[in-house]
């Protein structure tokens, strides 16, 4: 282990000092792994297991600044995450643990285009009940994944000036007007439209969109191409978390769901569910809204 220690400190040393004078490679992305490499024993035998493994590695950046996922191998968890620095065709990151600095890792590598080769070590000596003493040493392979380029996403939006917006009776029926052109028909529920006029001028909404007409699955209102950010007085709101939704069909109906939960109900229809959810995503909307619950009159999304 002492071999190995000292080129693992000149690695870190040399990286720190190469980044700030080179142009940071990108090598932000994901990758697949082959590991090979051994787990070592100091209280048993054999001190050695053999490790072959499949795994992935996610990698983001800013700059020369890196951040390593590094999924697990061989029953054991490599990290999860690793902070280091990238550049001169080399990387090394460590993941340290403050509660047990016995547990320091390190990785290291080149890098050459989409592919990277380097080692993994990880000592196992800390102080901790269960903890087999001994070390894990790999060397790994990663290819980063291409990703096929998505289609652009198609919008149905119509602009509006909110300074515009009025609630006016048309019909015997209570409407969100902007001079002739109605945009929300609330029935009788007069105190229901005068809310939503309220919010949308609130967060100065200019563009109402829609998935799927007519009949639209789903409705959102856009302020200068961007989400709306609140909160606003008296809202109605339902948060979400973000990275957990997806579309999954329940009993043979379309939905977006958080975990066992779900925000919406497409049917059949599941082009306008993977659409819908798209959107979602691309504007960043955690919070769903709602005037007049149950049956609301309008909904919204926002930040």
């Amino acid at each position: 282990m002492k071999q190995l220690i000292r080129p693992l400190l000149l690695l870190v040393l040399t990286v720190g000092l190469v980044a700030s004078h080179v142009a940071a490679q990108n090598v932000a992305g994901q990758y697949e792994v082959t590991v090979s490499g051994a787990n070592y024993y100091m209280d048993r035998t054999p001190v050695k297991a053999n490790i072959s493994d499949t795994t992935t590695m996610t990698i983001s950046q800013d700059g020369h600044q890196v951040t390593v996922s590094f999924g697990s191998f061989a029953g054991s968890s490599a990290a999860t995450m690793f902070k280091g620095k990238v550049g001169n065709n080399q990387i090394c990151a460590v993941w340290w643990y403050e509660g047990s600095p016995h547990e320091t890792k390190v990785l290291w590598g080149t890098v050459n285009g989409g592919r990277i080769s380097g080692h993994l070590m990880y000592p196992r000596v800390a102080p901790r009940a269960g903890l087999v003493p001994g070390w894990t040493e790999i060397t790994f392979k990663a290819k980063k994944k291409v990703t096929a380029a998505q289609p652009s996403l198609k919008e149905d939006c119509i602009p509006f000036d909110y300074r515009r917006l009025e609630v006016k009776r048309i019909g015997g029926r209570w409407k969100i007007v902007e001079g002739d052109h109605w945009l929300l028909d609330f029935g009788g529920k007069k105190n229901e439209a005068e809310q939503a006029l309220k919010i949308i001028k609130h967060y100065r909404m200019n563009s109402q969109c829609f998935v799927g007409r007519p009949d639209p699955s789903m409705t959102y209102c856009l302020v200068d191409g961007r989400a709306p950010t609140g909160p606003a007085p008296g809202e109605d709101c339902v948060s979400h978390n973000l990275g957990n939704l997806q579309v999954k069909n329940v009993n043979g109906r379309w939905k977006i769901v958080d975990g066992a939960h779900w925000l919406m109900d497409f049917n059949d229809k599941e082009d306008e569910a993977r659409t819908a959810l798209k959107i979602i995503k691309k504007y960043g909307f955690t919070r769903h809204c709602f005037v007049g619950r149950p049956d609301p009159s309008f909904e919204y999304w926002r930040k």
